[in-house]
Order: C-alpha cells, then structure tokens, then sequence
C-alpha cells in the first residue's frame, strides 16, 4: 500500500546489515489530534526498512531523533515464531527528503563538509529567513 510523504522522528540508531544493503529503523509519527484528556499529541510508532543506495543515504545522514521525511510503502511481514502467526507491518522507505542540516541533526555546531563547492555568487536559498517551521506546520 503506498503511503506517499511520512514524516516522524527516528526512535533509535538506524542499525545496517553486515553487507550494507538493508538498514532498519523506527520512527514515531505524531497524531494530527490531541488526547482528550492529556491535552498532549500522541505519536504512533513504525519500524521502516530501506536498501541499497536509500540505506546508505539513511545510514550516512540520520540518527536517533533526526527529523525525516520520505514516500514508503506499508508492506505485512508476517512469520510464523514457535508455532504462533506473528503479525507485523513495516514501512519500505523510498526517495527521501532532506529537512533539518547535518549540524541541526546533530544538535550542536559542527561544520559540515561537502564534497562539491558551491559558488560564493550562488544565493543560499536554505539560510535563515527569520522564518521558522515547526513539525505541526506542515500539512502532513
């Protein structure tokens, strides 16, 4: 089933399998809604699975509390653990978007490198404009 854009926050360090083809990892998706009686947004929680060259982008760039931003797809992996069905989804991660820099993801003020050199006349249409996005502005 396709999801199209999924926005959470990683749960935990993105863990890659020894061949780094496959790297899994969790996110907690906020509600649109408050609880009734908390007043607080609760998130539901997905585990999320990407391969080959997505994984190594997710692997590179990501980890636990990195805000990200991607299409998926809702896949059942469903198996069978000491004689009982085990029932479980999973999101297939696919053409992610990047939202918050490196040194934002980090939380601290790093510098962050680049392998390309961006010309000094080139405008940067990603530096401060004074405005600012929080996770409840966007439309998802």
């Amino acid at each position: 089933m396709k999801l199209g854009n999924v926005f959470g926050i990683i749960g935990r360090d993105p863990q890659m399998n020894s061949n780094g083809t496959v790297i899994m990892f969790s996110i907690a998706v906020k509600r649109r809604y408050k609880d009734n009686q908390t007043g607080q947004y609760e998130s539901d929680w997905f585990n999320c699975k990407a391969f080959g060259k997505t994984a190594q982008l997710i692997h590179e760039n990501f980890h636990k509390g990195s805000k990200i931003l991607f299409d998926g797809d809702m896949r059942n992996n469903n198996y069978e653990k000491n004689g009982q069905k085990v029932y479980s989804n999973e999101i297939i991660v696919s053409d992610i978007t990047f939202i918050e820099s490196k040194a934002a993801a980090y939380g601290d003020n790093r510098p962050v490198t680049s392998t390309s050199q961006i010309p000094a006349t080139t405008p940067d249409s990603f530096s401060d404009n004074g405005m600012i996005v929080e996770p409840d502005d966007l439309p998802f």
